[in-house]
Parts: C-alpha cells; structure tokens; sequence
C-alpha cells in the first residue's frame, strides 16, 4: 500500500488502515518524548444547531452520524454567535509624541532651541 499522509486522509480512509499500516506509519514518525504522538481524530465530536432561543447539540460518532443530521448543524457555538470564551481585553494604544530639543546652533522650525 502506497503511504498517504494522514493529515489529508479522510475518515473512511484511515478507518480501513490496517494495524500493521498504522504501526509502519508510527515507526516512521519523528521521535518524540511522548510514548503516543498525537494523530488527530474527527470523531466523535459535538455538533451544535439554534432552535429557537435554544442551542442543540448532539454528539456525533462517525461520518455516516453527521450525514444524518442533516442541514443547520455546525461544530462551533459560535457559529451562532454564542461566545465560548471571553474575548481577551482590548489594551487602548496610546501614542506618545516626544518633542526633539536641539541646542541654540541646532534649532530648526521643527527642533526649537534650548530656553
């Protein structure tokens, strides 16, 4: 079998890898202190849809799940505009404006003289 990225496998795909494929992929990954390297993993997930005032969710297994949900379903809250965090603070910027003093020989429009 021709080794594909999993990064751009789909679900269906990595789910017909065999163990002895995933065990030739592990190996093959950069060494790390963690005894498992992360591999990310599309299910389950929860899936999130407004209903009135109300937010539903629903917690999906597997892609043949999320086909059968149907439209209106989306994986973030805030898709809804439901904040899910707080917002980090906004910090005002605030410019200063140092003024240039040059000496009595030096002094320009822009650059007054020393009193």
């Amino acid at each position: 079998m021709a080794r594909k990225d999993l990064s751009k496998m789909t679900d269906v795909e990595y789910k017909a890898l065999s163990p002895q494929d995933l065990m030739l992929y592990n190996k093959s990954l950069p060494e790390t202190d963690y005894e498992n390297p992360y591999l990310h993993q599309a299910f389950p997930c929860w899936m999130y849809r407004k209903n009135g005032g109300v937010l539903d969710t629903a917690l999906v297994k597997d892609e043949k799940e999320l086909m059968a949900l149907g439209k209106g379903w989306e994986k973030s809250p805030q898709a809804f505009g439901v904040q899910t965090a707080p917002a980090a603070p906004k910090i005002p910027v605030v410019a200063y404006t140092i003024p240039i003093i040059a000496s009595n020989s030096e002094a320009t429009e822009d650059a007054p003289a020393r009193p």
